[in-house]
């Protein structure tokens, strides 16, 4: 999904189509690392409290993934687009 915001956002596209038909609405991505925290403070953590509200946001739990999985996404996220 990250990959997938990143090309949309390079075309400065507000929407965003596969040629298979997908298209969705370029969103923020954030990655949640601890299960127990509220979603706000670790929003508010990674510098992004005062996001635009008009943004679609999507919370990855990231705690979930594998050692590797985390290796391999944690430096591209926060994505803002």
């Amino acid at each position: 999904m990250v990959g997938k915001m990143e090309d949309a956002k390079l075309r400065l596209d507000p929407t965003w189509r596969w040629p298979d038909g997908w298209r969705d609405r370029l969103v923020a991505i954030v990655g949640l690392s601890d299960p127990d925290a509220p979603i706000a403070d670790q929003i508010a953590a990674q510098g992004l409290s005062g996001i635009n509200p008009d943004v679609p946001l999507l919370a990855v739990p990231t705690f979930k993934f594998s050692a590797k999985e985390r290796a391999a996404i944690g430096h591209r996220l926060p994505f803002l687009p």
